[in-house]
């Protein structure tokens, strides 16, 4: 009896220090949260702070390394960044980031601007909901995905880029095998989901659910195209989950409607 009692004490005893322990909590209103690769500085933890826009970088020790504020213009919220980096827009070793916001109900659009780390803007790709960054055969490349009420309108930008891109390592990424990702998050009339299928899978299929997990929408997606708009239609304001089921592999994530 007692060789059985010793026994589960030690196998709980494993599963308690097998379990993760609590490093730090960022208390506050942010949003966003992510890691990313400087050249330069090493890794940081990123997130918006949702009540003055100002991104925020943090040591690896959790102390404030950088705060980039990100001036959007009057009448636009919800920013997101995107390809925070050194030496991929430029060659000074500054930091730059693609922020892009959406507009504030009733207005609708989307500005999307290079900044660097002081908050000035670079550039201006009119109308982005989301960017990637490719090395095409040793040069790198931007491509912009640009939104449109009219979806037979929307296209798609590719910018030249003059630097390297040499951490392209997105530390905190989704399951291997299938990258997405939704923007702007929250929406109002429509966002862009940006995915990549995984190797050999030519197509998928989308589904959209709501809080209660009835379906609401469903398509058929393609590695013929790197994104889908999504357009709010009659979808009422709340928290949904949308699917990705290509192949074998099978990833959900949430986003909000206001």
């Amino acid at each position: 009896m007692k060789k059985a009692a010793l026994i589960i004490l030690s196998a709980l005893s494993l599963t308690a220090h097998a379990q993760g322990t609590l490093e730090h909590t960022y208390q506050g209103n942010y949003t966003s949260a992510n890691v990313c690769r400087l050249e330069d500085y090493g890794d940081k933890y990123i997130m918006i702070d949702t009540l003055s826009h100002n991104l925020l970088l943090f040591n690896d020790d959790h102390s404030l390394f950088r705060t980039i504020p990100t001036n959007i213009p009057a009448g636009f919220g919800y920013p997101y960044f995107y390809l925070p980096s050194q030496y991929l827009f430029n060659n000074d070793n500054k930091i730059e980031v693609v922020v892009i916001c959406t507009a504030l109900y009733p207005n609708t659009g989307y500005t999307c601007r290079l900044i660097n780390e002081d908050g000035t803007v670079l550039q201006t790709y009119t109308d982005g909901t989301y960017v990637r960054a490719f090395d095409i055969n040793g040069s790198w490349k931007l491509m912009v995905n640009k939104a449109h009420s009219n979806p037979q309108y929307a296209s798609v930008d590719i910018y030249d880029l003059p630097g390297q891109w040499t951490t392209n390592v997105n530390i905190a990424q989704k399951p291997a095998g299938m990258q997405h990702s939704m923007a702007p998050n929250p929406m109002h009339d429509a966002a862009t989901l940006g995915y990549a299928l995984p190797a050999g899978v030519h197509t998928g299929t989308l589904n959209i659910y709501n809080v209660a997990g009835v379906l609401m929408r469903t398509c058929t997606i393609s590695d013929q195209f790197s994104n889908i708009l999504i357009a709010r239609d009659q979808l009422p304001s709340g928290m949904y989950t949308y699917e990705i089921l290509a192949g074998q592999t099978k990833t959900t994530d949430k986003f909000i409607i206001n």
